[in-house]
């Protein structure tokens, strides 16, 4: 081996070698590095599984809410079909007769466009 500084790093780890602070300097900064990526990779499964769980939970609550308004709707419909008055129907559902007689003409819209 002639290239110097293959040789000037071959005399470095010699000497890296023969003094044991080094040695455990050295291995106590590999085990910080293994500590930090296990922690990362610990964190990000926790925020994986938190995001998660909460797009669950809104896509729930975000579903039962349409389905309550769909339930609703058709409630609505079916009064009006049975010739219900429509302040009596916003009264039975606790909402404005706005709300219901929109409700009412959205649906007839729909049932004269099919």
């Amino acid at each position: 081996m002639k290239d110097p500084a293959i040789q000037k790093v071959m005399e470095a780890e010699k000497v890296f070698l023969a003094d044991p602070d080094c040695i455990t300097a050295y291995e106590q900064h590999e085990k910080y590095l293994r500590d930090m990526a296990a922690m990362k990779e610990y964190d990000e499964e926790v925020g994986w599984e938190r995001g998660h769980a909460a797009g669950l939970a809104e896509g729930r609550a975000t579903g039962l809410a349409e389905g309550e308004l769909r339930a609703k709707e058709r409630l609505i419909i079916k009064c009006h079909r049975n010739h219900m008055p429509v302040a009596d129907i916003a009264k039975l559902l606790e909402i404005d007769e706005e709300e219901v007689n929109r409700i009412i003409l959205q649906n007839t819209d729909a049932a004269v466009e099919s």
